[in-house]
């Protein structure tokens, strides 16, 4: 049985929720952020109906639109235009 560990979105935390800790995606300190988000590791084993919160963390707000924005893209969208 193979185990995969992923950061999935969990909700928007409460702005003093989030003070002070460490962006998971960027490592930069989560200062004064108004809607950080809280993220949960989980351990995804094969089968999919068993998977383990192992950790939670937070992320900026532009960090999770990012995130988001990333795994809602298919693989039949066509990329931004350059500016």
């Amino acid at each position: 049985m193979s185990v995969e560990h992923r950061w999935s979105y969990d909700r928007i935390a409460s702005p003093g929720e989030a003070e002070g800790s460490t962006c998971i995606f960027c490592g930069k300190r989560i200062v004064n952020e108004s809607q950080p988000g809280h993220w949960v590791n989980k351990a995804e084993e094969d089968n999919q109906d068993a998977d383990f919160a192992s950790q939670d963390g937070y992320a900026h707000h532009s960090c999770t639109q990012e995130k988001l924005g990333a795994a809602r893209k298919s693989r039949f969208t066509l990329p931004d235009v350059p500016g």
